[in-house]
């Protein structure tokens, strides 16, 4: 088992594209919807790796679609570190550094481009783009994600996206240590990868929990979950090759059972057959 230790940029962005739209190349056969899926890449770039000054371009390019509530600077978000900046952000969805890394900033960044991509002014009266941005919308934004869990789910969905290309590309156990494990239900504040998961696609397909594809897709994951919770609690962790290995297999097979049963309910959701048209090219 080769791997080269890192997933660099251009994977990430493969993996959301596999895993949203079942296409790895979606953003280049469909280019009317290129610049939306872009911005949603470059939030999750922001969100979860940038550090030592990084990221200006792709904060420049959230500005110019006028997303809402994010920094003027990438100094309100930088922090320096070394490859150990996954310690800050690469934990888990709820339990980024906000001293160190400004976590809670960074989640903004994430869930008010997803907002503003995928969500435009639904339900509320309309307002411009550049009007969004002169009221500066910060308490507005946050109301927008408290009346519709949708918006922090599909944001937590693409972190863990994220984070499932790490586990993958760890090239031996001790680059584990610093990501949130599959699971670890005995761990309330941090249960791991796959409960979150499961927990966040209750509230992205509220309308679809009771349907067959649903509860398939639920019933593979809890049972993924509990192999890996097992393999987690074992004595000492993770801590062998043989440890490392099974953990590589589980996580190729939540990625597997996430591109075979998210991209067809993504499709049954209003807010995401708007924003991506089948018919777009």
């Amino acid at each position: 088992m080769s791997r080269a230790g890192t997933h660099e940029r251009k994977e990430h962005d493969k993996d959301i594209e596999s895993i949203l739209f079942g296409d790895e190349s979606y953003k280049k056969t469909h280019s009317s919807n290129a610049e939306k899926i872009q911005a949603l890449e470059d939030a999750v770039y922001l969100c979860v790796d940038q550090f030592n000054g990084s990221g200006k371009k792709e904060l420049k390019k959230l500005q110019e679609r006028y997303v809402p509530g994010i920094p003027k600077s990438i100094k309100e978000i930088d922090f320096k570190d070394s490859s150990l900046h996954r310690r800050k952000t690469h934990k888990g969805w709820r339990l980024g550094d906000d001293k160190e890394a400004h976590w809670k900033k960074r989640q903004d960044i994430l869930m008010n481009t997803v907002d503003s991509e995928l969500f435009p002014d639904d339900g509320w009266p309309f307002i411009s783009k550049i009007q969004r941005m002169i009221l500066k919308g910060e308490n507005r934004e946050k109301k927008r994600r408290e009346n519709n869990p949708q918006i922090e789910s599909f944001s937590a969905i693409l972190y863990y996206i994220h984070i499932i290309g790490d586990h993958l590309e760890a090239d031996n156990y001790s680059k584990l240590t610093n990501l949130a494990p599959l699971a670890h239900l005995n761990d309330t504040s941090n249960p791991g990868v796959i409960p979150d998961i499961i927990d966040y696609s209750d509230k992205l397909f509220k309308d679809q929990v009771n349907t067959r594809v649903f509860q398939s897709y639920l019933y593979k994951l809890q049972g993924l979950e509990s192999k890996c919770n097992e393999l987690t609690n074992l004595p000492g962790g993770i801590n062998s090759e043989e440890r490392y290995r099974m953990d590589y297999e589980y996580t190729q097979e939540l990625k597997d059972v996430l591109k075979d049963y998210i991209p067809g309910m993504l499709r049954q959701e209003k807010f995401f057959k708007e924003a991506f048209p089948e018919n777009s090219d």
